[in-house]
């Protein structure tokens, strides 16, 4: 009787599973690239409607497509090519989600309260 233990399975050996992943990467890039796009559309569109707040959310902007753009490349080197362990890929996506959301956080920290105080000053005049 043949095995059925999910163990004795290597999908890697397959072909059509390491064509497989990367059209499914192509694929999900095209959504991300669609994503990047619409949130362009909205942070110019609030940037034009807060005037001072404009320079802060594109900051806030570069940040998140900048640390989100990493992600593919942490694909590529774990999944897509295989060249790190799994527990140097458990840290990697780790120290990038601290990252990004650090990078995002103490942007956001910095720059709004300084523009919401230069408006309100502005305001009072």
């Amino acid at each position: 009787a043949a095995s059925l233990r999910p163990e004795g399975i290597d999908a890697d050996s397959r072909p059509r599973f390491l064509t497989s992943k990367w059209v499914f990467w192509i694929f999900g890039m095209m959504f991300y690239v669609l994503l990047l796009n619409a949130l362009n559309r909205s942070v110019r569109r609030a940037a034009s409607r807060r005037k001072h707040l404009s320079k802060a959310f594109n900051q806030l902007f570069f940040v998140i497509t900048m640390t989100w753009s990493l992600y593919p490349f942490l694909w590529i080197a774990c999944e897509g090519a295989r060249v790190m362990s799994f527990v140097a890929e458990t840290y990697a996506y780790t120290a990038l989600d601290v990252m990004s959301k650090g990078a995002f956080g103490i942007t956001l920290l910095l720059r709004v309260p300084v523009a919401t105080y230069l408006s309100n000053k502005r305001l009072r005049k």
